[in-house]
């Protein structure tokens, strides 16, 4: 279980999981479908990110070590 929160958010938010699911890489994009941010993870446990300061609902997508997409959860800031 991929886990975002709080959501909704002022910009910081944390992203962890629990379970067996291997993330390795984090996509976030616009409602739009821009990417903005990319994060390379060697073991994904929780990560905090405090720089998505503009008002909006963001995807993040979530993948696995073969580029393939697991999860994704909607976040508004």
């Amino acid at each position: 279980v991929l886990n975002v929160w709080p959501n909704p958010s002022t910009g910081r938010f944390w992203m962890g999981f629990n379970g067996d699911i291997d993330v390795r890489t984090i996509r976030i994009f616009t409602s739009a479908g821009r990417e903005i941010k990319r994060i390379d993870v060697p073991r994904f446990t929780r990560i905090v990110t405090e720089d998505l300061d503009v008002q909006g609902t963001y995807v993040i997508v979530f993948y696995n070590e073969k580029g393939e997409q697991v999860d994704s959860r909607k976040l508004v800031i």
